[in-house]
C-alpha cells in the first residue's frame, strides 16, 4: 500500500471512530430534550397518518403543503444525525432548509406563496427570519472568529487549524433544541392545514403531549442557537 493510500485509509478509520465518540457525546448532551423531541416528532407523524385516507386533487391548495410536508419529513433524520456527528457547518445549512419550507407552507396557508420566490419571513415567521440570519453564520465562511473555533485546537493564546472533529457541546444542544422548535411548529402548519382543508385533526390526548413537550424544550432553554465561544 502506498503511503498516501496508507494515509487516506487512516484518516477514514480515525474519523470514523471520532464521529462515534463525537455521536455519544451528542446524545449524553442533549438527552433531556430527546423525549420530548420524539413526542413533537410523533405528533407530526401521527397527523401525516390520520390523513392518509384523504387524497386531494393535484390543484388543490392542500397538494403543494403537503409535498413540502412530505420533503420536510424526508430530511429530519438526516438533520438530526448530522448534528450528533458534529458536522455543524452542514447542519447549520440542513436548518435552514427547514427553516425555508416552514416558512412556505406559512405562506401557502396565508395565501402570500409564489413559486419560484424566495420565502420573506413576514409575520409570525420574522422571528425565525432573525435565527436563519444567525444560521448563516456559520454555514457560509463569513465570520473568521466562528471557522477558526470549528477548525482549530486552542491552547492559550496559539491556534493550531486541524481537521480532526470537535465536539462543540453548547452548538450541539442549540442547533438540537432549534430542530425540535422547527419540528413543533410544522406540526402547528401541518395541522392548520388539514383542519382547514379535510377537517383532519391531533387527537386530544396527542394535542397534550405536544403541548408539555414543547414547554419541556423551552424550559431546558433549547431554543436559542446563538453560539458563543466559552472562551
Amino acid at each position: 500500500m502506498s503511503n498516501e493510500t496508507q494515509l487516506l485509509s487512516n484518516l477514514m478509520a480515525n474519523r470514523e471512530r471520532e464521529r462515534q465518540n463525537i455521536a455519544n457525546l451528542s446524545q449524553v448532551a442533549v438527552a433531556n430534550l430527546v423525549p420530548a423531541y420524539d413526542t413533537i416528532l410523533n405528533a407530526c407523524l401521527s397527523l401525516v397518518d390520520r390523513a392518509g385516507g384523504h387524497p386531494v386533487e393535484r390543484d388543490h391548495p392542500l397538494s403543494a403543503s403537503m409535498f413540502l410536508s412530505a420533503q420536510f419529513l424526508q430530511g429530519v433524520d438526516i438533520t438530526r444525525k448530522i448534528i450528533f456527528l458534529g458536522a455543524y457547518h452542514q447542519a447549520a445549512n440542513l436548518l435552514k432548509q427547514e427553516t425555508e419550507i416552514l416558512d412556505a407552507l406559512h405562506e401557502i396557508r396565508t395565501g402570500s406563496r409564489k413559486d419560484r420566490k424566495t420565502t420573506k419571513f413576514r409575520g409570525e415567521m420574522k422571528r425565525f427570519g432573525r435565527k436563519y440570519g444567525e444560521l448563516n453564520e456559520i454555514a457560509h465562511p463569513t465570520s473568521e472568529a466562528i471557522v477558526e473555533l470549528l477548525a482549530s485546537k486552542i491552547d492559550g493564546d496559539k491556534v493550531d487549524p486541524t481537521i480532526e472533529i470537535i465536539f462543540k457541546e453548547e452548538l450541539c444542544v442549540n442547533f438540537f433544541g432549534y430542530h425540535s422548535l422547527l419540528v413543533a411548529k410544522f406540526s402547528e402548519e401541518l395541522r392548520k392545514a388539514l383542519t382547514t382543508t379535510i377537517d383532519v385533526d391531533q387527537t386530544e390526548e396527542v394535542a397534550g403531549l405536544l403541548v408539555d413537550a414543547v414547554e419541556t424544550l423551552k424550559s431546558e432553554g433549547a431554543f436559542s442557537i446563538r453560539y458563543k465561544d466559552d472562551g
